[in-house]
C-alpha cells in the first residue's frame, strides 16, 4: 500500500480531516504491521505458514475494500490500523514459505531476488496508482485497486502454494500469549503517546508512558521466571 502519502492530501480534502490527524491514516498501518510482525511470525512456525498467508492476504483484502468507502475521519483510522494486520500476517509467513519451498542453491537465490527486487517496483506502482486515483477518480479507487490485486494473488496462492499446516503443528511450537499481549500494547502505547505529544496535555502524556513502562518490563520477568 505503498503511495498513500501522495494520496493524502485528497483524502484530507474530502473527509475534512483536521491537522491534527493528519499523522493516523498512515502512521496507523505502519504501527500496527510493525507491532504485530513478529507475533505472527511466531505463529506462523506454530499454525504453519500457509495459512497465516492465506489468512493475512483475505483480510487484507476485506479491509481494503471497507476502507474504500471510508466517510470520516475515523472510519479511514480505523480500518487502516485494521489493514496493517494483513501485513504483518503475510510477510514473515511468506518468507517463510519460501524458505521451506525450495532447497538451498541457484533457484533458491533467484526466488529471493525477484522477492526483493519486486519491493522498489511495488513501491513506484503504489505512487502511480496513488497519483492517477487522487487526479482523475474517487479516493476509494486507491484501496479497490490493491483489493482486487490482493484478491488475484489469494486465488494463485490457494492454487499454487503448498500447504505446510500439518506439518508444522506437529512440532508443538509454544506460543507466549500474555508476553505478546504486553508487549504489543506497550509498543503501541509508546508509539500513540510521542505521536500525541504534540495535540495533548502533558498530564496525558505521563500517563500514555506510565502505562508503556508498566507493560514492557511483564515480558522479560514472565520469560525469565518460564526459563527457570
Amino acid at each position: 500500500m505503498s503511495g498513500f502519502n501522495v494520496i493524502l492530501p485528497t483524502l484530507l480534502v474530502k473527509l475534512d480531516i483536521p491537522q491534527a490527524g493528519v499523522v493516523w491514516p498512515a502512521g496507523a498501518f505502519a504501527l500496527v504491521t510493525a507491532a504485530f510482525l513478529l507475533p505472527f511470525g511466531r505463529l506462523a512456525d506454530k499454525y504453519g505458514a500457509y495459512p497465516i498467508f492465506i489468512l493475512g492476504l483475505i483480510w487484507f483484502c476485506v479491509w481494503s475494500v471497507i476502507a474504500g468507502f471510508a466517510i470520516n475521519e475515523l472510519m479511514l483510522d480505523f480500518c487502516r490500523a485494521l489493514q496493517g494486520l494483513g501485513p504483518s500476517a503475510f510477510l514473515p509467513s511468506g518468507v517463510s514459505l519460501m524458505s521451506n519451498m525450495y532447497r538451498p542453491g541457484p533457484r533458491k537465490n533467484l526466488v529471493f531476488s525477484l522477492y526483493g527486487g519486486s519491493a522498489p517496483l511495488g513501491f513506484f506502482f503504489g505512487i502511480f496508482i496513488a497519483g492517477l486515483t487522487g487526479q482523475f477518480l474517487r479516493f476509494g479507487w486507491y484501496f479497490w485497486i490493491g483489493a482486487i490485486l490482493l484478491f488475484t494473488t489469494t486465488i494463485a496462492a490457494i492454487l499454487t502454494v503448498p500447504n505446510d499446516f500439518q506439518e508444522d503443528k506437529k512440532m508443538s511450537v509454544d506460543m507466549d500469549w500474555l508476553g505478546t499481549a504486553l508487549i504489543v500494547s506497550g509498543l503501541i502505547f509508546v508509539v500513540f503517546a510521542i505521536t500525541r505529544s504534540t495535540h495533548s496535555v502533558e498530564n496525558t502524556i505521563c500517563l500514555y508512558f506510565a502505562y508503556h513502562r508498566l507493560l514492557t518490563p511483564r515480558p522479560r520477568y514472565l520469560r525469565g521466571r518460564l526459563c527457570r
